[in-house]
């Protein structure tokens, strides 16, 4: 194997899978021949392939080659559309990456677990990794190391993160104002507009980082519009809250159906 390069690629199929659905060894060959007459995998020099299917629970199931080549450049056709994300397999589960940025020129990047997808939510995993904490009624709700789930919502502006903390308590949610999710490339992204809502899971809140919101206004870092439209999605979160609607129910549907 010395001088080869291990090339990992995943090809999504949006196709519901019946109930009933259960690949077969046979059915990965089949696959594979497919996706080489319909020329999906155009290579060089390839040694090895390796076809697996992973079905996620919402129906919809991923198809990942593993491609072996030699270090000639190896070009695979992508059917993705450009508006929709493109997805690697990790060593043991699907992964998303994203592109975190924070101005005026901070930017952060994260490769996660990822859980869900459709052309509305994805869902991923991770783990906090900052030294920064939110404190809520004398207690430490959000720490380096605590485990999160967050909800994107595909052309909203806000997200929602569903905090564990190390004992696997979930201590609440973190709700973060951002620009709707844009995918350029491999990448999701998403630009912090400051303001913040933690929401405790009695559905006690509080707004965080208003401060840092309107320095950033102030230095010229947001627009009056982006000004504007953030401090109006935190009031539609903060009604939603108040009127115990929250988390959104397809939030409360895909915890169910997530086991989260």
């Amino acid at each position: 194997m010395q001088g080869l390069i291990s090339r990992r690629f995943t090809w999504n199929c949006s196709t519901e899978a019946p109930a009933s659905f259960k690949p077969s060894r046979n059915g990965f060959m089949s696959i594979a021949v497919s996706l080489f007459s319909m020329r999906m995998l155009p290579f060089i020099a390839i040694t090895l392939i390796e076809v697996t299917l992973q079905r996620l629970q919402d129906g919809t199931f991923f198809i990942a080659i593993c491609v072996i080549s030699d270090k000639r450049k190896t070009k695979v056709a992508d059917s993705t559309p450009p508006t929709e994300p493109k997805f690697m397999l990790g060593e043991s589960y699907v992964t998303i990456r994203l592109r975190y940025i924070r101005l005026p020129n901070n930017t952060m990047e994260f490769v996660d677990e990822l859980l869900y997808r459709s052309s509305k939510m994805i869902v991923g995993r991770s783990k906090v990794s900052s030294q920064n904490s939110v404190v809520f009624d004398g207690k430490k709700v959000l720490a380096d190391g605590f485990t999160i789930v967050y909800f994107e919502f595909v052309g909203k502006w806000f997200n929602v993160v569903k905090i564990w903390n190390k004992r696997g308590e979930h201590t609440g949610y973190y709700c973060d104002i951002v620009t709707p999710p844009r995918f350029s490339g491999d990448w999701m992204e998403l630009t912090d507009l400051f303001l913040d809502l933690w929401v405790s899971p009695d559905l006690r809140y509080k707004v965080l980082d208003e401060d840092e919101f309107e320095e950033a206004f102030q230095k010229g870092w947001i627009t009056q519009e982006l000004h504007e439209k953030a401090r109006k999605e935190l009031q539609k979160l903060i009604r939603r809250v108040e009127n115990k609607r929250f988390p959104p129910a397809v939030v409360k549907d895909l915890e169910r159906r997530l086991g989260l």
